[in-house]
């Protein structure tokens, strides 16, 4: 008799956990500070005048995360760039830097990108995102980025390359990068194998991006909950299409991201200077989130 009651008991609770509601949104503590960390590595194949080029290149970017203001309708996020690692490789030049060790940048090519990139360090900006996840303005890139430009000096090379980098910067191309991080809440509440649709059109680098995604409730308990995601993204008017897929794990009170693994692959031709390049892009997101000790 107890050891049926006991298997009852079991059940009930097993049924209670995968029939549990969860709702899923970005509620951090005012006051709290966290490490956020995104690393990118892209593998990019091009294809120039019947000409095959391939691009290698690997960011690594680490910020203090820290909530400074929190209302019902926002929370107010500043960021501040800790360290930055860029590694590019191609048939057309090889560039590194380490703001851990910017010694190391030796070669004219590596110091130029030493330049650039260490001017980030210590700065600083601010994000207002909402508890759904949609940010509502980033302040702060813009001034960051023309003190890029301002750190190549007279040097009209240089400043040329920092004209260039510096769209990857803007407040615009900024949020576009957080809106793809943070737009991952259900509208209400979810149960395990509940799957929701989150639509994003968003502006990232000067190139405008629709991301369709599905999401899938895989699972949850009172400190972390797991979801699947799959969207398919198109890019620059349809010539660049693709799909994304990973898994996601946030904090169940926070809505924290803890972490995030996302595959990406985007293909087509684009036009550029009256050329056609057929590209073919495959990349890896990482992300983790950790409590700032």
């Amino acid at each position: 008799m107890k050891k049926a009651l006991f298997t009852a008991i079991c059940l009930f609770i097993g049924f209670s956990m995968a029939t549990a509601q969860v709702t899923l949104t970005f509620n951090p503590d005012k006051g709290t500070k966290y490490d956020y960390r995104m690393e990118m590595i892209q593998n990019i194949k091009q294809n120039v005048m019947g000409q095959d080029m391939e691009v290698k290149q690997n960011m690594v970017t680490l910020y203090s995360m820290d909530i400074i203001e929190k209302s019902k309708e926002s929370v107010k996020v500043k960021y501040e760039y800790k360290e930055v690692v860029f590694e590019l490789s191609s048939m057309m030049m090889n560039m590194k830097y380490d703001s851990k060790n910017p010694a190391a940048s030796t070669s004219p090519v590596d110091a130029a990108m030493a330049t650039l990139m260490g001017s980030l360090i210590g700065k600083s900006f601010e994000a207002v995102i909402t508890p759904a996840g949609k940010v509502l303005s980033v302040t702060g890139m813009d001034e960051i980025a023309a003190g890029m430009v301002a750190a190549a000096g007279d040097d009209a090379q240089l400043r040329a390359m920092a004209e260039q980098t510096k769209g990857q910067y803007s407040n615009e191309a900024i949020k576009g990068t957080l809106e793809q991080s943070f737009g991952i809440y259900p509208a209400g509440k979810v149960k395990v194998g509940d799957s929701w649709n989150v639509e994003q059109n968003i502006e990232s680098a000067g190139m405008a991006i629709d991301i369709a995604s599905v999401y899938k409730l895989i699972s949850t308990d009172k400190n972390n909950t797991v979801m699947d995601v799959e969207a398919t993204v198109d890019a620059m008017d349809g010539q660049l299409k693709g799909v994304q897929n990973g898994t996601i794990s946030v904090e169940s009170k926070t809505g924290i991201i803890t972490k995030s693994e996302l595959q990406q692959n985007i293909k087509g031709t684009v036009t550029a200077q009256g050329m056609d390049i057929a590209m073919d892009m495959n990349s890896k997101i990482l992300v983790t989130t950790t409590k700032a000790k």
